[in-house]
């Protein structure tokens, strides 16, 4: 027995490296986990429509979708001019919400305000933020979107946007669009803070830079 050797046990690097060195409160653990989350992450709401026949529900789900599409409230004189057919055939189940959304993207207004003032690739920023809740992913959707902007216009872009998988999987047809930060790939989602930080009216600069800005064509 003299000549046996009892090893010691060797605890391992990395769960020494793991191990916290004081005891943490519940707290400080809290606080840790959420380090670097702006608030803007946390989605507060989802709009969804359930039945027309609660007209005060359809009103807060319309009130919503402009929010969304317009980044403001929308006056109650042009609401008259401009949505009230697209607001009654809403409310009398003729359309569903997704296509009350496109409606909207293919308002007058939304040309005016979000279309006519931009270079291509401004207007492809704001589309995906008004309709897929995020920034562009890449120069390659940039490039798509470009073309079908090129070819087919606004109101082809906005169809290509609300009649894809991506917008069907997210919203369907009853969920006004949202800022998507919890579900967004870590690549994507600084572009996306930052172009929800953005006040569109007072700044016009793109969010991607280094992707060239397509110059404004005869849209007549």
């Amino acid at each position: 027995y003299k000549n046996l050797l009892v090893q010691k046990e060797v605890t391992p690097r990395f769960v020494e490296l793991g191990t916290p060195e004081e005891v943490r409160s519940e707290p400080d653990v809290e606080f840790r986990v959420g380090q670097g989350v702006n608030k803007q992450r946390e989605q507060s709401k989802v709009f969804k429509l359930t039945s027309t026949q609660d007209k005060r529900q359809v009103k807060l789900i319309i009130a919503a979708a402009y929010r969304q599409i317009f980044e403001r409230d929308i006056d109650p004189y042009v609401v008259k001019s401009e949505f009230s057919s697209l607001e009654s055939k809403l409310g009398n189940d003729e359309i569903n919400l997704k296509e009350f959304i496109e409606g909207l993207g293919c308002s007058k207004l939304y040309v005016k305000e979000f279309y006519a003032p931009y270079p291509n690739t401004k207007v492809i920023e704001l589309g995906t933020k008004h309709f897929l809740g995020r920034a562009p992913r890449n120069q390659v959707e940039i490039r798509k979107y470009n073309q079908i902007l090129a070819t087919l216009g606004i109101k082809g872009f906005i169809n290509a946007m609300v009649n894809s998988a991506e917008y069907i999987e997210m919203f369907g047809e009853d969920t006004v669009p949202y800022r998507r930060f919890p579900t967004l790939p870590a690549a994507n989602f600084p572009n996306t803070e930052r172009l929800y930080n953005q006040l569109t009216k007072q700044n016009d600069d793109l969010v991607i830079p280094s992707f060239e800005p397509v110059a404004i064509a005869d849209r007549s």
